[in-house]
């Protein structure tokens, strides 16, 4: 299901109109009932697993809200309300707006910064995994240009394996020094190819 585009359809077949995530999500449950299914088929999440449709609604909420920054570079016209809950609308007026001047419409490249949103919230519905991120720039560099550039992942994340446990599991494993959460680290890369990856692999 490519959602980024049904959600910029939706809001340009409906112009000036704001809508929610929910409302968004709603009419692409009712509409793609066929790929919404599909969906919850190919879920693999264990903790939170996408066995009724409140619990797919409430995935696609979070989908598109962390794919607001993307759907909003492609269509410079799709925008947003600051309140909360946050709504969505597509205006005309502002896809005029940014038009370049010799006509044709300005699609910026996706960055590894715009992949953040998309992991985080991933690896919080699919593994109960809770991430941030690392920003290395404010960090002490005494190693010349580039310095930096081996230090840090671009994420990290705890997942709490005793999230679930009851609590006689809990006193034994505290008892026995045993490990409750697990650490995990991310690299984000737009492109991985033959000229780079062997430096991606010994990054991560």
């Amino acid at each position: 299901m490519n959602l980024a585009d049904k959600v910029t359809r939706f809001l340009r077949d409906n112009p000036e109109k704001k809508f929610t995530a929910r409302a968004i999500a709603g009419w692409i449950f009712e509409t793609y009932p066929d790929e919404c299914r599909k969906k919850q088929e190919r879920s693999t999440a264990k903790l939170n697993p996408l066995d009724s449709e409140e619990k797919l609604l409430n995935q696609l909420i979070s989908e598109i809200g962390a794919l607001r920054r993307n759907i909003q570079k492609k269509c410079t016209g799709i925008k947003n309300t600051e309140d909360r809950p946050r709504k969505y609308y597509f205006s005309e007026s502002d896809e005029k707006n940014h038009q370049l001047e010799d006509g044709v419409s300005e699609h910026p490249q996706i960055t590894e910064i715009d992949l953040y949103p998309i992991l985080y919230q991933f690896l919080k519905s699919e593994f109960m995994i809770y991430s941030r991120r690392i920003d290395e720039k404010p960090s002490s560099n005494k190693r010349g240009r580039g310095g930096n550039k081996w230090l840090y992942p671009d994420l990290v994340g705890v997942k709490d394996l005793s999230h679930d446990w009851h609590r006689e599991i809990k006193d034994c494993v505290k008892e026995c020094s045993d490990r409750r959460a697990e650490l995990w680290s991310f690299e984000v890369k737009i492109k991985i190819n033959r000229s780079n990856v062997r430096e991606v692999f010994f990054k991560l």
